[in-house]
Formats: C-alpha cells, structure tokens, sequence
C-alpha cells in the first residue's frame, strides 16, 4: 500500500498536464475513497505515504471538497496529542499537517469540518508543545494561521491559547 500510495503521490504533485489528469481519474476511479480508509493503517510509513498522496490530490478543487468532507475526520485522530502521540513519527506528523493545510486554504467548508471534527484544540496545543520537534511546531503554527482567516475557527483557537 505504501508503494501504491508513494506512486499516486508522485504523479499527481504540481500541475503539469498529466498530474491533473491523473487526479482527475483517480477521483472517477473512486481512489480517494480507498486512500482515505487507508489513514488508519497500523504502519507509519502507509499513513505518511497515503496522507501525502492525498495533499497532492486535494489541489484539484472537486477533490479538496471530497478529502475534505471525510478525510478530515480520519486525519485528526494521527494528529499526536495526548495519549495517542506513540508510533507517529515527526514526518508523518508534518505530512499529516500539510495535508490539513492544504484542505483548509482558501476552503471555509473544510475548515468548518475541521472544526466540528474537533480537531482545533490538538493543532494549537500542539503550537505550544515542548515534546515535539521544532519543525512540527513551525507546521502547527502555520496550519493556525491558516485556519484563523476563519471566524469559525479563531475564537476556538483564542479559547486554546494560540494567538497569530
């Protein structure tokens, strides 16, 4: 699945012809689907390679509304806070950020989901962590920062300490 996910994720980054079209056909092909239930794989290195893939993906705007309508809800469960913080390495982690990021720039219905999802109050605690290296912290500020164009989201993120 990795190697799968590894392949996608290479021919559908940036913007050249055959990018769009393959993000095209892998959303008629219902790949997006089949990617989003792999989130939740047992291996790292899986995860990583599926949520990277899916970032690429989401650059298509049809693809960003259908990652976003439910592959939000299987990505904030990885993000590591608390108690489920073991086995997700710091690539993984910022993958899993990029992605978020990705899916909520300029897209207000993700960030809403985003928010419903409770997924908020993970990212800015994260902005504030000592545990965790200075690379995720830096990509958890700027998923905030991000998000915070959104009233839905900036009074959540007040409530939790994060401050732009």
């Amino acid at each position: 699945m990795e190697a799968a996910a590894g392949a996608i994720q290479n021919l559908t980054a940036c913007n050249w012809k055959w990018a769009v079209y393959q993000r095209h056909l892998i959303r008629k092909a219902n790949g997006l689907t089949l990617l989003i239930e792999h989130l939740n794989h047992a291996h790292d290195t899986v995860v990583r390679s599926v949520s990277t893939a899916l970032r690429n993906l989401s650059i298509d705007e049809t693809n960003k509304e259908i990652i976003g309508q439910y592959g939000i809800e299987g990505i904030i469960p990885r993000i590591p806070y608390g108690q489920n913080s073991l086995g997700i390495s710091e690539s993984t982690t910022i993958s899993l950020l990029c992605t978020l990021m990705e899916l909520c720039i300029d897209n207000y219905n993700n960030t809403s989901t985003f928010r419903d999802c409770n997924g908020i109050t993970p990212i800015a605690r994260l902005t504030q962590s000592k545990e965790h290296t200075p690379k995720v912290v830096y990509a958890a500020h700027k998923l905030c920062s991000i998000i915070s164009e959104y009233k839905v989201a900036k009074s959540v993120l007040k409530q939790e300490g994060w401050d732009s």
